[in-house]
This record gives structure tokens, C-alpha cells and sequence, in this order.
């Protein structure tokens, strides 16, 4: 009978000590794989923003740019 109880005991133990790790991991992991994920977002808005900002300066100011040769790249680069 005891052997029977210990083998139950154990089980439970060993189930709720594997949920409650596997939470712990699965916590970890998604908050390391949001985190990378949030800055790889972050950066590729920051270029379209990039982007979007100096067509706007150069499509608004293309007269002076081609006055003085200046073009995009240059523009992109000073940034």
C-alpha cells in the first residue's frame, strides 16, 4: 500500500513540478523571443520612417538638390 501511495505521490510531485517549470521556460522563452521580435520591428520602422521622411525632404526640396547635385543617396548616408 505504501509503494502504491509514494508511486501516486511521486507522479503528482513530478507533474506539478514539470508544469510548473515548463511555464517557467515557456515565460522566459517568449519574453526573449518578443524582445528580439520588438527590435527587429523597431528597426525596420525606424527605416521606413527613414524612408518616407527623406522622400518627402527631397521630393519638397528637388530643385535646390539638383542645383547643388545632391541626390537621395547622399541624403540616405547623412543620416
Amino acid at each position: 500500500m505504501d509503494i502504491l501511495m509514494n508511486k501516486q505521490t511521486n507522479k503528482q510531485t513530478n507533474k506539478q513540478t514539470n508544469k510548473q517549470t515548463n511555464k517557467q521556460t515557456n515565460k522566459q522563452t517568449n519574453k526573449q523571443t518578443n524582445k528580439q521580435t520588438n527590435k527587429q520591428t523597431n528597426k525596420q520602422t525606424l527605416y521606413i520612417l527613414k524612408f518616407y521622411f527623406l522622400k518627402s525632404v527631397y521630393i519638397c526640396c528637388k530643385k535646390y538638390f539638383n542645383k547643388f547635385k545632391y541626390n537621395i543617396c547622399i541624403l540616405w548616408s547623412s543620416l
